[in-house]
Order: structure tokens, then C-alpha cells, then sequence
């Protein structure tokens, strides 16, 4: 493939002109990924079609917070891998029951919405894309989500929730 049609394909993948199902699919398309795609960044693109529910969930406090954005960092994956909507039982905390169940909702809201903006032809060809970028690897790709959407937040380092939760657990939440 020449210069030009590596292009037309890039803008035919970004337009949702083409629709990307598997990762595997990149790979068969371009053999080596080309430099446009590896270039697309999970937080520059996915902001727009979860912007409400990333702000809801950033205003909640630091626990909801957290189980809300691991929420929509898996729902994204899962519904760019169609996987469906992840589902997962947030634990009692040292703060009580009312606290896990408010947590509870803020992860099964954010799992919801990052499920469903993969519906969307174009935000999963990034993703798909982007996990190609990523080496294949969606615990990665998982990662990086999640660390953008606490940096986003200002809970990107020492105590934050970007340091207490480095490392999500793939294919599903613990």
C-alpha cells in the first residue's frame, strides 16, 4: 500500500467510513500501523461523546469518583470490543453501605456510557485503533484511559486515584 491509499484508509477509519470490528482487523488492513493511527490518543477523541458523564462523575467525591471512571474506562473496552456492558459489585468500604452503593451507581454509570459511546462507528474505530497502537493490548489501552480520565480530573499522582489504582485488572474489574 502507497503513501496515499495508507491515507485515504486512515480518513475512511477516522470518518467511520470503514468500521473496524477487531484489533486483529488494523493489522490486516496496514501490516505495520501506520504513524496517523498510532497517533490518535484515547483522551484527545472520547471526551466528546462521555463529556457529560466525565463531568458528573469528576464533581463526585474521591471514591464515587474513582469507581466511576474505572466504570467508563472498562465500559469503553467492552463496548469497543463487543463485549457488552461490564458489570461488576463495588465492595463495602470503611465508609459504610451508603458510600458503596453510591459508589456502585457512579461505576454502573460510567460503565453504561462508556459502553454505549462505543456505538458509535467512529469513537470505536479509535479505540480499536488505538489498542492496535498499544501492542494488541487492551490491559494497557484499559490503563491509559484511566489514567487520562484522572489526570483530566486533577487525581494524577501521589495519593490520587491515578497512583491508588495504577494497574486495572483486564479483561474484567475485580
Amino acid at each position: 500500500m502507497d503513501e496515499q491509499e495508507e491515507h485515504e484508509l486512515v480518513e475512511r477509519i477516522g470518518k467511520g467510513d470503514l468500521i473496524l470490528t477487531t484489533v486483529e482487523q488494523v493489522a490486516e488492513l496496514f501490516g505495520q500501523l501506520p504513524e496517523a493511527l498510532a497517533e490518535w490518543t484515547p483522551f484527545g477523541w472520547f471526551t466528546v461523546p462521555i463529556e457529560s458523564t466525565y463531568h458528573v462523575i469528576k464533581a463526585m467525591d474521591t471514591q464515587e469518583r474513582g469507581a466511576g471512571y474505572r466504570g467508563l474506562a472498562y465500559g469503553m473496552m467492552y463496548g469497543a470490543l463487543g463485549m457488552g456492558t461490564p458489570s461488576h459489585t463495588v465492595q463495602l468500604s470503611e465508609s459504610g453501605e451508603e458510600e458503596r452503593q453510591l459508589s456502585q451507581d457512579a461505576w454502573n454509570k460510567g460503565a453504561a456510557e462508556g459502553a454505549s459511546a462505543m456505538a458509535d462507528v467512529v469513537n470505536r474505530n479509535h479505540l480499536i485503533s488505538r489498542i492496535a497502537a498499544d501492542g494488541h493490548d487492551p490491559h494497557r489501552t484499559l490503563n491509559e484511559i484511566f489514567q487520562e480520565l484522572c489526570r483530566g480530573s486533577g487525581d494524577d499522582g501521589g495519593a490520587g486515584l491515578a497512583a491508588v489504582y495504577d494497574n486495572l485488572p483486564w479483561p474484567g474489574p475485580e
